[in-house]
């Protein structure tokens, strides 16, 4: 077969510009070494290049793209029949408010949270808690942030909103515990879970929850919740973090389409490609 990887703009991938590239480089050299012939575009030039004929020449295109005019071409590329991993459906799903609401109706364990805040709305918040970007992804470090009182919600709250005038923002619940991070293929076995090391994350917010206890878990049950968050959010390549509690209860705090699987490239390599 002849397929497409378009990679995700570096606007989308800050702090983690290479590791985003290799998981791309790695699916790409699987699906070679299975015989497809297998070309690399970043979304940009997707978006400006990346004619309707053109796209009848693909019978697969896998993408971390992100921003509405690439997504606009891969619309159109699936409307004519190409498959699309994740699909266009999935990754405009992959906005947090969205995403959060999708896995609401799917029944995850999820941390409480306000929709739609503003200023009246700090009232209602119970601290210490997470105010949040809810329109899209994370581009800046403070895009996220932690508030321990109604005085920081309502300095950040007013910096995001001057930030981002016409966006929407949501306050979660902060929950003490071990945070997890996790990454699955939807529709294979494989389910990876590890503990995040804060010299390499994005934003280094992992430092919040402090050393991990290892709690134990089921993590059977946590592949069957996020799987089912994958189907029904058309999110089939993903990743996430979730609150492990003393009891073994989890919380999840965040679903993400296509991480950069950093911490598992060769295995979510081979079930991408697969």
């Amino acid at each position: 077969m002849k397929i497409l990887g378009v990679t995700r703009n570096n606007f989308f991938s800050p702090n983690m510009q290479d590791k985003d590239l290799a998981i791309m480089k790695e699916v790409q050299m699987v699906l070679t070494q299975n015989g497809h012939l297998v070309s690399l575009m970043d979304e940009d030039g997707f978006a400006e290049d990346f004619n309707v004929e053109t796209k009848d020449d693909y019978n697969i295109i896998f993408t971390m793209m992100r921003s509405d005019s690439a997504l606009k071409g891969l619309k159109t590329a699936q409307e004519k029949g190409v498959l699309a991993i994740n699909p266009h459906e999935g990754i405009k799903n992959a906005k947090r408010k969205v995403i959060t609401q999708i896995m609401s109706r799917a029944g995850a364990p999820l941390p409480d949270t306000l929709y739609d805040i503003d200023i009246a709305s700090i009232e209602n918040m119970d601290f210490p808690c997470w105010i949040k970007f809810a329109d899209g992804w994370a581009k800046d470090y403070d895009d996220i942030v932690f508030v321990q009182n109604k005085i920081q919600a309502q300095q950040n709250l007013n910096r995001l909103k001057q930030k981002y005038p016409h966006a929407s923002f949501m306050a979660t619940k902060h929950l003490e515990g071990d945070l997890v991070k996790f990454y699955g293929v939807q529709g294979t076995d494989f389910f990876y879970c590890c503990y995040p090391d804060p010299e390499k994350s994005k934003f280094g917010l992992e430092r919040i929850n402090g050393n991990p206890q290892h709690f134990d878990f089921n993590k059977e049950n946590m592949k069957t919740i996020c799987d089912k968050i994958a189907e029904q959010s058309q999110i089939y390549v993903y990743g996430g973090d979730c609150i492990i509690k003393p009891n073994g209860d989890f919380y999840i705090i965040d679903f993400n389409d296509w991480p950069s699987f950093s911490a598992c490239r060769n295995q979510a390599a081979k079930a991408i490609a697969a």
